[in-house]
């Protein structure tokens, strides 16, 4: 993973290996499993997964059928968490009336150099027209603004860089305004989630977990954000790529806001993604350079040309269709 800047193919070549050996020597069984007790297409599949194997997409993992690759979670809708327990006192969240009483809360690009963040934030807003929503936009996303105003918000959505400290996991963090970390240890400690329904932490490395020194105690922002009172986290395994992460989420809370519930959200908009044709990113491309402030288009622009001009040559192709393009987005909880 931490060789990857050198040579990306290689870190490409290693997500889809890995995908193969995971579906060979746990899921493929685990799958075998489940079809002989019943379990029908596109079920809910908790998985538990301690020692390390938290790190590892195991809805990813695939096999070759009819010619084709299928992933675990093209038969099942897969979500995680830290024990059976945590699901339970997720669901038990959940029958809180004011959790359903929708309201956002949207962290949007607080160091202003992420190309489309911007674009993300403003669709995320756009879909909570018909709800309370508050915007923080790069300087007004402060740590302390963040605190103080998350309290009674059901949807916290942070578009912004992360970081996983191997070192030291409570200093994890998300980078806010002035490149000030909130981490992982003011999430345990000064964080109110207890009006909330999801967090979305659409930055990477966001759903890493400790795994050196307590490695089933599951320490990273998904447990953080539980403990803190949030029924459902949506997180990430990788460092994750800035334009198909926005496509993501927008088709995710398209699907959550029907209402959804987040795993079945995030597995079809998993599908969708990898299924979007180069015709397809370009269109969405046209439409956030667009839609831009000023300042944020000339990045969008040159995403845009880049995409027109492949659509032209191979019309055909999916751009996204690689695992690592989607495959880091997990959903804990419910």
């Amino acid at each position: 993973y931490y060789r990857r800047q050198g040579d990306g193919d290689i870190w490409l070549e290693t997500i889809e290996y890995t995908g193969q050996m995971l579906w060979e020597h746990l899921i493929g069984p685990v799958h075998q499993r489940l079809a002989a007790l019943g379990l029908g297409e596109g079920a809910p599949v908790l998985l538990i997964a301690p020692g390390g194997m938290n790190l590892l997409p195991l809805h990813a993992a695939w096999r070759e059928v009819n010619g084709a690759k299928r992933h675990f979670l093209d038969d099942y809708t897969v979500s995680y968490g830290p024990s059976g327990y945590a699901l339970h006192v997720s669901e038990r969240r959940l029958e809180d009336s004011k959790r359903q009483q929708y309201s956002l809360l949207a962290v949007v690009n607080p160091t202003a150099d992420l190309v489309f963040a911007s674009s993300e934030g403003e669709a995320v807003s756009a879909l909570f027209k018909d709800y309370p929503r508050r915007s923080l936009p790069a300087a007004d996303a402060s740590v302390d603004s963040v605190i103080r105003l998350a309290p009674g918000k059901t949807h916290l959505h942070f578009a912004c860089h992360g970081y996983y400290d191997w070192r030291n996991p409570m200093n994890s963090a998300l980078v806010l305004a002035d490149r000030v970390p909130l981490t992982l240890s003011q999430v345990f400690s000064m964080m109110d989630f207890s009006a909330a329904r999801l967090a979305v932490l659409s930055a990477c490395e966001t759903g890493i977990t400790e795994i050196g020194q307590s490695p089933d105690e599951f320490l990273g922002f998904p447990a953080g954000f539980l403990q803190a009172g949030a029924p459902a986290v949506m997180s990430t395994l990788w460092a994750v790529d800035d334009f198909s992460t926005t496509l993501l989420v927008e088709a995710f809370y398209a699907r959550h806001l029907k209402p959804m519930a987040p795993p079945a959200a995030l597995r079809e908009s998993q599908q969708e993604v990898r299924g979007m044709t180069v015709s397809d990113v370009a269109a969405h491309a046209k439409t956030a350079y667009e839609s831009a402030a000023e300042e944020n288009q000339a990045g969008l622009l040159e995403q845009f040309l880049y995409y027109q001009a492949l659509a032209k040559s191979n019309p055909g192709l999916r751009p996204f269709e690689h695992p690592y393009y989607w495959a880091a987005f997990t959903v804990n909880g419910m």
